[in-house]
């Protein structure tokens, strides 16, 4: 009995030593320079410096959100959804009315949460070769 608890409190010492060790550096893989959140021309340049050819650009402005789960629907200025829990954002664009994106393809390092009446643009990107197209939507601070 005496042995048992020994081994069980070194046991116990182990299993905490190893679970400590192993969850050290965890964190995010994504750095965003203290002070600095990207603007959406540097997240522009990017996506270009990534390979993209830059198509067509399209400022816009966020009309409403639409929170995935809940089903929630931010539609007043100053509104927000978390970046995660996006599922559809409905935007004004002066040069064609109104566009809805899907979550995929949101360009938004820096931040947390999508604002009703944040500013932001659609480009529209091809590859080096011109074999396909994609849109993303861009933010920035």
């Amino acid at each position: 009995m005496k042995y048992l608890k020994k081994f069980a409190v070194i046991l116990c010492a182990a299993v905490l030593l190893l679970c400590m060790t192993s969850c050290a550096g965890a964190g995010s893989s994504i750095r965003v320079p203290k002070g600095h959140v990207p603007t959406i021309s540097e997240n522009i340049d990017t996506l270009r410096k990534s390979g993209y050819r830059i198509q067509r650009q399209h400022y816009c402005s966020v009309k409403s959100v639409l929170e995935t789960g809940t089903g929630y629907m931010a539609e007043l200025s100053g509104e927000s959804v978390s970046v995660g829990r996006v599922a559809r954002i409905t935007l004004t664009c002066p040069s064609h009315g109104m566009t809805v994106m899907s979550s995929p393809n949101i360009l938004y390092p820096g931040g947390s949460a999508i604002k009703v009446g944040q500013s932001c643009c659609i480009v529209t990107c091809t590859d080096q070769m011109g074999a396909y197209s994609v849109n993303f939507l861009v933010f920035g601070g």
